[in-house]
């Protein structure tokens, strides 16, 4: 139930949270917390740099940035965000790690790994008023979707848009890992020599849902080893092949 307030736009409150040993957190915000004008920073290695462990409100210019530098997650979520923009990076590990059901009102999650998983979602996620999913790899993973996880939109004109991009050679933009739901949501995918879209298992396509996946080099724009059920897949590749069901 704390809230932060800082003076206004231009005199912004900044909390930040170091953590030098190998699985500590940085910044842990434990859940009803408000931020008006603040920053947070919090920093860790194997550890986590910030864990967000229930809902949060974002107002004003504030902003969520949690870093790990090694295998650690930059974010791990475990509730609701209403408003603002939360940015996780881990040089090895997840970006930032959806790990239990989650909520996203307004706003948007950006998670970058060169070598890991830009943004890896373990659980049920539901988003509303525009929200998004952005995340980006090197080598790795742009956004990984668990087995059983459910993606949920506000509603047919309300989709919860989620992007995976990379940037290596045989990395995969969105990777859906099987028994998974897509309702009223958009994924994107886009890589070079490796697959924009990669689904391993069954995916169940509801209301208004679409799945694009793009491959500059010789990569798949769309790699499908599992059973689809409804929604639209779009694929192209400029090398290979626009959607490969193998």
């Amino acid at each position: 139930n704390a809230t932060l307030t800082g003076s206004g736009a231009d005199d912004l409150l900044g909390v930040t949270g170091d953590v030098i040993g190998g699985i500590g957190t940085g910044v842990q915000l434990n859940g009803n917390n408000t931020l008006d004008n603040t920053t947070l920073a919090g920093n860790a290695t194997d550890g986590t740099g910030i864990d967000i462990g229930g809902s949060l409100i974002s107002k004003g210019h504030s902003t969520v940035d949690g870093k790990a530098t090694d295998g650690g997650y930059g974010v791990q979520l475990n509730g609701a965000i209403e408003g603002g923009t939360v940015n996780g990076t881990s040089d090895i590990g997840s970006g930032i790690k959806v790990d239990c059901d989650s909520e996203l009102d307004n706003a948007t999650l950006n998670g970058n790994s060169p070598e890991g998983k830009g943004i890896e979602i373990a659980a049920n996620l539901t988003g509303n008023h525009g929200s998004a999913v952005h995340g980006e790899t090197a080598e790795g993973i742009g956004v990984d979707i668990g087995q059983n996880a459910t993606l949920t939109g506000g509603g047919t004109d309300d989709l919860l848009a989620v992007t995976g991009n990379t940037s290596g050679d045989i990395s995969t933009g969105v990777q859906l890992d099987g028994n998974n739901t897509l309702d009223n949501t958009t994924l994107a995918g886009n890589a070079t020599d490796g697959h924009g879209v990669e689904i391993t298992g069954p995916v169940s396509n509801t209301g208004n849902t679409t799945i694009n996946g793009n491959a500059t080099g010789d990569g798949h724009g769309v790699h499908i080893d599992g059973s689809m059920s409804g929604g639209l897949v779009n694929g192209h590749s400029a090398n290979n092949h626009g959607i490969f069901l193998n």
